[in-house]
């Protein structure tokens, strides 16, 4: 084998990786964009615990990402906390109207 094929073959080799691992994070983005979609689509629909549910298993899902959307990992982080917060508010306050 000669040092040109070599060269090439371990080049398409390299090239081939890089594409498949290109390919496995957008599939994995595309997962946590269509997780963020349901969550939200639950917490305009008044689902707030399903909403919940749907953020916590999208950032879990979105904890494997080597590169990818960080963007759209931190967003989801803080609809999750506005929407914990916003919950346990009505909690509250509930429980306080019903004591009185």
């Amino acid at each position: 084998m000669s040092l040109t094929t070599f060269t090439g073959l371990s080049a398409a080799v390299l090239l081939l990786l890089c594409v498949l691992f290109l390919l496995l994070s957008r599939w994995k983005n595309a997962i946590l964009a269509i997780r963020f979609n349901e969550a939200l689509r639950a917490e305009n629909n008044g689902d707030a615990e399903r909403a919940i549910q749907l953020y916590q298993e999208a950032l879990q899902r979105g904890q494997g990402l080597a590169i990818g959307d960080k963007r759209l990992l931190r967003t989801i982080e803080r609809r999750l906390k506005t929407l914990q917060t916003s919950t346990e508010f009505v909690r509250r306050f509930q429980r306080t109207e019903m004591a009185c």
